[in-house]
């Protein structure tokens, strides 16, 4: 196991359980995806990355991130950059998107999930994260 996997696991000991359990879902989900790269970072205090590897056949070389996601504790939600826009967020029911502040940031949204969202909608959220890997992959 990587120190930054070890990092971020460690670090799901200390938050509620249901973003426990959602982002331990998300993982599972991914780590059965040939198509998903997951990986971890200690940004936030231990960071869940989604990504793609292009092509075979693409002249680009290195993986891209179609998410990533980690507890927030001061604001008690997971904190989400997607590559999707948040008027395509909003086609799939998830209203409260926004454009991401810095305008060097290559993911296209940010959410903010609650612990009611997080019960809620996790498996709706697994659709949500497709459908970013898909548009993506489009790009290869």
């Amino acid at each position: 196991m990587s120190k930054y996997k070890k990092d971020f696991h460690t670090a799901l000991l200390d938050i509620p359980h249901a973003a426990k359990t959602f982002l331990l879902s998300i993982i599972q989900y991914f780590e059965q995806d040939s198509t998903t790269i997951v990986h971890y970072t200690l940004t936030g205090g231990g960071e869940l990355r989604l990504a793609v590897a292009p092509p075979a056949e693409s002249s680009k070389t290195r993986k891209r991130n179609f998410a990533t996601l980690y507890w927030q504790s001061r604001n008690r939600v997971v904190f989400t950059r997607l590559y999707l826009t948040p008027s395509e967020l909003a086609q799939l029911d998830f209203h409260s998107a926004s454009v991401p502040k810095r305008a060097a940031e290559p993911l296209l949204s940010e959410i903010r999930l609650s612990e009611i969202d997080l019960r809620d909608d996790s498996h709706k959220f697994v659709t949500v994260l497709e459908q970013s890997k898909r548009k993506m992959l489009a790009i290869f």
